[in-house]
């Protein structure tokens, strides 16, 4: 519960909620899908079957988070192989089921080849940009994504990298007296990555910048990080 009360009094996740912005029905979604993964994971194997739904769910909710949903579901699920041989029985389904919930998705994209390259020039984002290298885009990509994951972009109560629309002013993205409490949430994880739930939460953390990175980091399309920073913050509360 305190990573529920944590995730209602952050700012970012407080202002874009009100709205019902896309971005906070994708993280909202992804929530679920977790939920529903270590539930799969630890007691009732049955539950993978709902997490592939929400992850379905989160990925369709917002297009600017499809990469880093798309990318921590594929490392999480990788790093539990093992788990899954286990439970063969059910992983064709899930399987099967994720194939067809990707149906709509594929048929899009051969139907509208072109509607992420057309997006992402709107967007202006370097990765069409025909006079940059493919190192200068790598290049970029990394300083994107470290602005994304930086404590100071989302803990500063002075940052003005977003518009005023989508900040509260005076505070910053996260609130700032909670850091130290992540910080030990976030030690507790590394020392126990071995544990499925810890490490899924890792990844996610890690993770969560990846939609931001491809264009320029701005608050909607990073939302995702919001949801692991709650988490490690109870985890510290809790310690």
């Amino acid at each position: 519960w305190a990573g529920a009360l944590l995730l209602s009094i952050t700012p970012a996740w407080f202002l874009h909620s009100r709205p019902a912005f896309e971005t906070v029905l994708a993280v909202s979604f992804y929530a679920w899908a977790l939920y529903f993964y270590l539930r799969y994971r630890y007691d009732r194997p049955v539950m993978l079957l709902p997490a592939v739904l929400f992850v379905a769910l989160s990925f369709y909710a917002y297009a600017g988070s499809q990469l880093a949903v798309a990318a921590i579901t594929i490392a999480i699920v990788a790093t539990d192989v093992p788990h899954h041989w286990r439970q063969r029985w059910l992983v064709p389904a899930a399987v099967m089921l994720g194939i067809v919930l990707a149906l709509p998705y594929l048929r899009f994209r051969i139907d509208q080849g072109e509607a992420v390259a057309s997006q992402l020039r709107t967007l202006d984002s370097y990765w069409v940009q025909d006079d940059l290298s493919l190192f200068g885009k790598l290049r970029e990509f990394a300083t994107q994504y470290g602005h994304g994951i930086d404590p100071r972009y989302w803990y500063r109560p002075d940052t003005s990298h977003d518009l005023e629309r989508h900040e509260m002013k005076g505070f910053g993205h996260i609130l700032w007296p909670t850091l130290p409490f992540a910080l030990v949430g976030l030690v507790v994880c590394l020392r126990n990555v071995k544990s499925p739930a810890h490490r899924a939460l890792l990844i996610l953390l890690v993770g969560a910048p990846l939609g931001g990175a491809i264009v320029a980091v701005s608050i909607t399309r990073v939302m995702l990080f919001v949801l692991p920073a709650a988490l490690l913050t109870a985890i510290g509360v809790a310690t």
